[in-house]
């Protein structure tokens, strides 16, 4: 085991950032974003999906699946349909919005 000594967490911070940039270059598969368990029933990986958005926790994703039933819903709904869903707020339901139409632009 190697340790690392480091001043401050500012250091440490840029010491992981690195550490964790040049593990991405020099493995041979993809870097993964998320860490957790992937679930097996279809309803928590629905939970799992949704979660992934940033501001989203698991009782947020719970409660839009409540009201919308499905992904297609929720990425398909106004800002102001999601806001009346409870714990979701006008920032979080901007964000849904605008992430659900956003083109992805990244080349390989």
């Amino acid at each position: 085991i190697n340790v690392y000594r480091t001043a401050d967490t500012n250091e440490t911070s840029l010491f992981i950032y690195h550490l964790a940039k040049k593990a991405q270059v020099t493995s041979k598969g993809d870097f993964k974003i998320r860490f957790e368990k992937k679930p097996f029933e279809d309803s928590d990986l629905l939970e799992f999906i949704i979660a992934g958005i940033p501001g989203i926790n698991a009782l947020r994703a719970k409660k839009l699946l409540m009201e919308f039933k499905s992904l297609q819903e929720i990425f398909n709904a106004e800002i102001d349909s999601l806001e009346k869903t409870e714990k979701i707020g006008k920032k979080i339901a901007e964000e849904i919005f605008r992430l659900s139409r956003y083109e992805y632009d990244k080349e390989f």
